[in-house]
């Protein structure tokens, strides 16, 4: 009887509350350091690289990369990321877990990687209000 080799997923997460409690202390830093010229873009761009490099160490172009994201400005950072690894060959696409996004940054990173990668975004959000309704 024929058994495929089971397909391993590889999940990586970025943890929003391994700052909780310094969320003031890091924009009091972002805000000084966009004040000394390292712009909000610039950051989010070095954030997204980071994200992508270690995703590509720990990936091969075999695998299928999906990116969860809400709507603030660590989506930005993941949809920086998601173009990365799109231009470097990687199957990429990002989910949009929550509501309308309004930061204008944001909004500009997830235009960039939609003209990078048509038709690879996926908006989850008004379905999983929909299911939890229900619930």
């Amino acid at each position: 009887m024929y058994s495929p080799e089971p397909e391993t997923i590889k999940v990586f997460v970025v943890v929003e509350d391994a700052y909780a409690g310094q969320q003031k202390d890091i924009k009091r830093l972002e805000e000084k350091a966009n004040y000394a010229g390292l712009t909000y873009d610039r950051m989010m761009e070095n954030a997204g690289l980071g994200v992508a490099e270690y995703i590509k160490k720990h990936s091969s172009q075999d695998d299928s990369i999906v990116f969860l994201l809400g709507k603030g400005r660590n989506a930005g950072d993941g949809y920086v990321a998601g173009r990365i690894l799109f231009s470097c060959g990687f199957d990429v696409t990002l989910v949009q877990c929550a509501g309308e996004i309004t930061d204008e940054l944001v909004i500009a990173k997830l235009n960039a990687f939609a003209n990078a990668a048509p038709g690879r975004i996926i908006s989850a959000y008004e379905e999983s209000d929909a299911a939890l309704q229900k619930i």
